[in-house]
């Protein structure tokens, strides 16, 4: 009867723990995010066509988080569009700025904030498979002629592959 009762505990004690050292913590944001969205709020008056969705200018955008702490970006930073009169002719030319930066970074809620090596923040806001930047002049749009220019918010949405 010891017998039984010694193995019934010892059993007990073999299955009630776990190897918590073991198991590997991953965070539920390590993966790849590709940009999915880059648009304004409003449609604006680019090349002569009004159009507020810019995705495919900055379709290789996109986030990588390595663990639960630090991750690396690379995204179209800022977009501009130029008009200047040619010999009676409207013509129009554009330029992109593209950056790539390391962070580390935090989770609060749905709030995710990146902190840059120069301790510059970057906040995105957590939707499900989402993750939202807005960017306060992202796009510029200028004219050569007179020049003047004229900047616009834009949204970036990346979505977890």
């Amino acid at each position: 009867m010891m017998k039984k009762c010694v193995l019934f505990v010892m059993a007990i004690f073999f299955i009630s723990c776990s190897n918590d050292d073991a198991t590997t913590k991953t965070s539920a944001m390590a993966g790849v995010w590709k940009l999915t969205s880059l648009t304004t709020e409003n449609p604006i008056l680019v090349n002569g066509v009004l159009t507020k969705n810019f995705t495919q200018i900055a379709s290789n955008s996109q986030i990588n988080f390595i663990d639960t702490t630090s991750g690396t970006i690379s995204y179209v930073s800022s977009i501009g569009f130029f008009s200047q009169t040619i010999n009676q002719n409207i013509e129009y030319s554009s330029t992109s700025s593209f950056v790539s930066f390391n962070f580390d970074f935090t989770k609060n809620n749905n709030l995710v904030t990146f902190y840059k090596e120069n301790n510059e923040t970057v906040n995105l806001v957590l939707d499900g498979n989402t993750l939202t930047m807005e960017v306060g002049s992202g796009i510029v749009l200028g004219n050569l002629d007179n020049n003047t220019t004229e900047n616009y918010a834009i949204k970036y949405v990346f979505t977890k592959q």
